[in-house]
């Protein structure tokens, strides 16, 4: 459920920077915005794990 939320707020914002760009004539600003929306999806779908010789819960400042 999460992940199509996210899906449906990153298309959502993607679809409303990709106007206000345009409106604005900054045309050229589209292949940047679709990339870092494509970005932004593969990073959040990501299972993070931490690195194999890095302690497993590092919340205390190390």
């Amino acid at each position: 459920m999460r992940d199509e939320m996210t899906q449906v707020f990153l298309e959502s914002w993607k679809a409303w920077a990709i106007a206000d760009a345009e409106q604005r004539g900054l045309h050229g600003l589209t292949p940047i915005l679709e990339g870092l929306a494509t970005s932004t999806a593969r990073l959040r779908a990501t299972a993070w794990q931490p690195a194999p010789d890095s302690p497993e819960d590092d919340s205390n400042g190390g």
